[in-house]
């Protein structure tokens, strides 16, 4: 009888309480969102979420990378006036080191371009160019009427060509100065520079739609709530197995 006293004793030990598989659970879910969230949080602070919460600078250009001289600052600077007066369209030049919480370029571009011009019929007028410098790669996001101006060409030519070419060279200010310049003249109706004559451009857009970049979301969200899920449950699941 002692014991069978000392076992049930012994088992009533090792079973967590409720309120422990409960903490547990809480640990776990902490960990794991710690995991899947810090990596990304405190160089966001300092680039994403600083670039949608800064608005759109009234030179044009946010360097947030700290990549660009003053002298490509002025020289674009003056070159997007020029076309806002004569166009009526707007571009802004943002460069950035990396992306973290929202990690592809077309879609934060995109994303960037709706927090600084939340009214449709507004940005119907304006554009982005966003450089990423530690990823060598940019994209361009323009509302409808700022794209009647560029081609998907020029687009395309200037993100596989231009963008990854300079900044494969740790030349930032030239992959700004010259996608810029080309973006200008196709504006303007001049002829087009053309991209850097050493860089390989790839067959075919790199454009990715939305649909993809839906589904990148997704897949990213999923494999996180999987993850938090099962943290969660399993020490519930470890909880009811020792007590049955």
């Amino acid at each position: 009888e002692r014991l069978e006293r000392r076992s049930r004793a012994a088992c009533a030990a090792a079973a967590p309480r409720p309120l422990q598989a409960l903490a547990k659970g809480a640990t776990a879910l902490a960990a794991a969102a710690t995991l899947s969230l810090s990596a990304g949080v405190g160089a966001a602070n300092a680039e994403e979420f600083d670039i949608l919460a800064a608005g759109a600078p009234e030179k044009y250009v946010y360097d947030d990378a700290g990549a660009l001289s003053i002298t490509t600052k002025k020289k674009i600077s003056s070159q997007l006036g020029a076309i806002k007066g004569a166009s009526g369209v707007t571009l802004q030049v943002v460069t950035t080191r990396k992306l973290t919480v929202e990690p592809d370029v077309y879609s934060f571009s995109e994303t960037i371009l709706k927090k600084w011009y939340p009214d449709e019929a507004d940005r119907s007028n304006k554009g982005v160019l966003l450089i990423v410098t530690s990823a060598n790669e940019g994209a361009i996001a323009a509302g409808p009427n700022f794209q009647s101006k560029i081609s998907g060409d020029l687009v395309d030519s200037i993100e596989q060509a231009n963008i990854p070419y300079y900044c494969g060279e740790e030349k930032v200010n030239e992959a700004t100065t010259s996608s810029v310049t080309r973006i200008v003249s196709s504006v303007l109706g001049q002829a087009d520079p053309g991209p850097p004559a050493q860089a390989k451009v790839q067959v075919g857009s790199n454009y990715k739609t939305y649909e993809e970049v839906s589904n990148k979301r997704d897949k990213y969200v999923t494999v996180v709530g999987g993850l938090l899920v099962i943290a969660f449950v399993v020490p519930m699941i470890q909880f009811w197995g020792y007590t049955k």
